[in-house]
This record gives C-alpha cells, sequence and structure tokens, in this order.
C-alpha cells in the first residue's frame, strides 16, 4: 500500500523495498554522491566532487539518476536489478553493513 512506501521504502514488485540497504555504511561526503552498481550491494562513486555534488561523468546529463544519489532513492527499474542479484546471490542486505568492493561500474547489468 502507499503506507507502506514511505520515507527510505520504496514499492517493487507489490511491496515495500528498503533502498537504503543498497548505500554504503559508510558515505564520503567529500566525494560524487552518485550511488554505484557495486556488484549489486551499491556503492558510491570515488571520484571527487564539484559544486553539484557530484564528479563531471555523473553531473553530466544528470547520469547520477540511472542507480539515484547515495542520499535518496534508487529508480524503481534499478531498485528491482538490485534485490534480484541480491536474491540470486543470496544476500540479505544489499551494502548495508558489508566492506565496500573494489568492484568497478563495468560489471553492472
Amino acid at each position: 500500500s502507499g503506507a507502506e512506501c514511505a520515507a527510505a521504502f520504496r514499492c517493487v514488485a507489490g511491496m515495500a523495498e528498503d533502498w537504503s540497504r543498497f548505500t554504503p555504511s559508510r558515505v564520503d561526503l567529500d566525494r560524487c554522491k552518485a550511488r554505484t552498481w557495486n556488484g549489486g550491494v551499491g556503492g558510491q562513486c570515488t571520484a571527487k566532487k564539484d559544486a553539484t555534488g557530484f564528479c563531471k561523468m555523473h553531473g553530466t546529463g544528470d547520469k547520477w539518476n540511472v542507480h539515484g544519489a547515495v542520499d535518496g532513492p534508487i529508480p524503481d527499474k534499478k531498485l528491482r536489478e538490485f534485490v534480484k542479484a541480491n536474491e540470486k546471490a543470496g544476500l540479505a542486505g544489499g551494502a548495508a553493513g558489508l566492506p565496500r568492493s573494489p568492484l568497478s561500474e563495468r560489471g553492472r547489468p
């Protein structure tokens, strides 16, 4: 229901899904705030941010919108991909509590 899909939750496949579980446990405020795929667990871009809060790549053409920003929701289609990747890998929690992976963006779906 709509009441279940508030704050950090989005409705995905008829259920509330917590997008914050795909947010790194530590967000570096000096770096670009774009969320990255990071092997399906979610991560943060490691490039330096500019005045917009994003790096040159993620700020150009609003490319950060693909995965969302680390301080906000993930677009529904991408959130479903995160959930599916975690279910396939048998992971319960996404990035929350996990060490950041050295994987690059190249491996994202």
